[in-house]
């Protein structure tokens, strides 16, 4: 658990309000049915510096010590043949893929399959959640949209990021998308080391 402890610092400010009493925030709420609250705000507050350590690892010793083009070639190579246990890579690299490799217990792969055939059953009212809520509302609420003004994700437009954002959400809901090597699997792989790589930079 972090050593650092958070206070809902904005909760009684006007904009923070207005969002989940008027905005989008609202209507959320109200097309959902969730229920939100504070109640639990500081048995979870220690999760906003929770990051990928394993993903920051990655990116420290494998992509910073050559140029982004060959490291990425390299990763997408494992994703499609795995790793060799003698091969001379750095640990964080064997870590990343015995970790992607090693399929829970619990997996239920026929829930699985029903989950991939809900998906692609949602249509157009998965783009409208996924363009209006998830994105647009997330836009709207400068605490979510600070690290993609950061890291210059927006410099293209909002629509390239709906498109990146829909092609992994295509990629990872098909049926066995998951499976180690398949598409799903790689898209699962790949952003997160993005992410870690907006981080280090």
């Amino acid at each position: 658990m972090s050593k650092f402890k958070l206070k809902p610092r904005y909760k009684d400010a006007f904009h923070f309000k207005s969002y989940w009493e008027k905005g989008n925030g609202k209507d959320i709420i109200n097309c959902s049915g969730a229920e939100v609250s504070f109640k639990d705000f500081e048995k979870k507050s220690y999760l906003y510096y929770e990051i990928d350590e394993l993903g920051d690892q990655v990116i420290q010793y494998f992509y910073a010590v050559q140029s982004f083009h060959i490291a990425n070639k390299s990763i997408e190579n494992y994703i499609r043949k795995g790793v060799s246990k003698n091969e001379n890579i750095p640990k964080s690299i064997k870590t990343l893929f015995h970790f992607a490799e090693t399929i829970p217990d619990w997996i239920d792969r026929d829930l699985l399959r029903l989950g991939a055939e809900a998906c692609m059953k949602s249509g157009r009212d998965a783009l409208i959640s996924l363009r209006d809520y998830s994105l647009m509302g997330g836009y709207d609420y400068a605490y979510l949209n600070k690290p993609l003004v950061f890291t210059g994700a927006l410099k293209k437009g909002a629509l390239k990021r709906l498109t990146e954002t829909l092609d992994f959400w295509i990629n990872v809901t098909r049926s066995d998308a998951m499976d180690i090597h398949g598409k799903g699997y790689e898209f699962a792989i790949k952003t997160p080391l993005l992410h870690s790589y907006a981080r280090f930079n």
